[in-house]
């Protein structure tokens, strides 16, 4: 990385990538970019971004292009902080993110009101990235530390509430889970992994970094897994990693099967909710017969990705079960007084590690306050151990009171599963509504009276009701808060 340490800036580590003519990057027009033009253009980016000095805020406003990935590994490499805002974010979104955190540089929204005009960088081989900057770099600031406690990304996540909050990475969380997530997958230089999931969600982002941490390649791809122009261009890419959310691999099993028997892919992982044991083990066979392997991992934002991962030997073995640990984390199972559960109980998952984030960020000033968590982090999930392996039960606060019943919604979600996609949401802690994907309002209608027998609850208090589509976000889970809007009455 010679250009950097050319102008007299530190040569800056970026998960242990070398400089070989191995490829990086695969575009979207089949041209490819080596580690080492990763590297160069990490260099160039970096010099441009205040000078190389460490301490700003870049914010990307975007998804799975190179500019967009090339300025977020720049901004990791050299000590800056990096924020990701999805490309559907609006303007009055946009605006809000530019008072509360005043970025230096943002990418990938150009013609900001108040904002000095984009320019032009060209970086790699037909790699133009436009920038706004936004602030002048004083010529007598200070240089900030770059060190492994600072804030280095920022990801956002959704509440309870619906409102949308950063959750603060450090740069050794972000190299360390993506170390992790490589040894477990047994990732290695002859991997090569597709841009499946998006950038500014943490799975996407994982298998970023993730794949270059092990030497492979990435394919930068922001076509849909579920259509085959996706599955057509993995076969020709040679590509042998796919990651999917549950959602996906439910949408292919019931449409196109056959697309998971891609005859280059390795392996398929699976994350970001649950799948179930039997769509599961359905999946793992499917991909099987094309010779590759199913993967179910576990994480969360807040523990910068991946938490758990379970080998595909296991997963016939283990229904159920999210795996084990990524190497250098932790999972223990707490009572509701926070002492470690025997093994088989159910309690609050605990994850311990350098990849639990710092805390949240509402506004800049946070960016510097400290490490608020220690490496400990309380989820707000329920689970157990069994014989070391994780096996999550729904979340802590999904759970409502029917006359007196205490319901999960995430069983209720199970008890009308199998008719198609379902969401249940409470109503006021009392009542609650399961909504039923793609089923008949007769289906529903006697699945709704056999679970109110089923639980004893009356059926007042427990609405189900067929809907052609329940609202996600983009990352594929269930947008629980616009599915309970306030305008949304209750059941009678």
């Amino acid at each position: 990385m010679g250009t950097r340490a050319a102008q007299g800036v530190p040569d800056a580590d970026l998960f242990g990538m070398t400089a070989s003519d191995r490829p990086a990057l695969v575009l979207a027009d089949g041209s490819t970019l080596t580690h080492a033009d990763v590297l160069a253009a990490v260099d160039d980016i970096a010099a441009r971004l205040d000078r190389g000095r460490p301490g700003s805020l870049v914010t990307v406003v975007g998804d799975r292009t190179p500019a967009c990935v090339l300025v977020h590994l720049a901004a990791l490499a050299s000590g800056h902080t990096v924020a990701w805002l999805a490309p559907s974010t609006t303007r009055a979104e946009l605006a809000r993110h530019l008072t509360d955190f005043d970025p230096d540089h943002v990418v990938g929204a150009v013609g900001l009101h108040g904002a000095t005009p984009a320019v032009t960088w060209d970086i790699a081989p037909s790699v133009r990235v436009s920038v706004v900057v936004r602030r002048a770099v004083p010529e007598g600031r200070a240089d900030v530390a770059s060190t492994s406690v600072r804030t280095s990304l920022l990801l956002s996540t959704s509440g309870s509430t619906g409102g949308a909050r950063f959750v603060r990475l450090s740069r050794e969380a972000v190299e360390s889970n993506a170390r992790a997530i490589a040894a477990a997958l047994s990732l290695d230089e002859h991997t090569r992994a597709v841009t499946s999931l998006p950038l500014h969600y943490t799975y996407g982002m994982s298998v970023l970094h993730s794949t270059l941490a092990a030497g492979g390649t990435v394919l930068l791809s922001d076509e849909s897994p579920t259509g085959l122009p996706f599955w057509r261009r993995v076969e020709r890419t040679a590509t042998t990693h796919v990651a999917l959310v549950p959602l996906q691999v439910r949408s292919l099993l019931a449409s196109r099967a056959a697309l998971l028997r891609t005859p280059t892919v390795r392996m398929v992982t699976v994350a970001g909710g649950a799948l179930g044991a039997e769509d599961t083990a359905r999946a793992a066979d499917v991909v099987a017969a094309g010779g590759g392997r199913l993967a179910v991992m576990y994480g969360m934002t807040e523990a910068t990705a991946r938490v758990t991962v379970l080998p595909p030997e296991q997963v016939r073995v283990r229904p159920g079960s999210v795996g084990v640990p990524v190497p250098g984390t932790q999972v223990e199972i707490q009572d509701e007084d926070g002492r470690p559960a025997p093994p088989g109980v159910v309690g609050r998952v605990v994850v311990r590690g350098p990849g639990v984030m710092l805390g949240y960020a509402s506004r800049r000033a946070d960016l510097d306050a400290p490490d608020g968590l220690g490496g400990v982090l309380r989820t707000s999930d329920r689970g157990e151990l069994r014989d070391a392996y994780l096996y999550v039960h729904g979340r802590v606060d999904r759970v409502v009171k029917l006359a007196g019943v205490r319901v999960e919604l995430d069983d209720l979600e199970r008890l009308f599963g199998d008719l198609g996609p379902t969401a249940a949401v409470a109503v006021d802690g009392h009542r609650a509504v399961v909504h039923v994907e793609r089923a008949s309002a007769e289906q529903v209608a006697v699945r709704h009276s056999e679970v109110c027998r089923r639980l004893g609850i009356p059926t007042g208090l427990l609405r189900a009701r067929e809907t052609p589509r329940i609202p996600r976000l983009s990352s594929g889970k269930t947008d629980y808060v616009a599915l309970a809007g306030p305008a949304r009455p209750a059941p009678s």
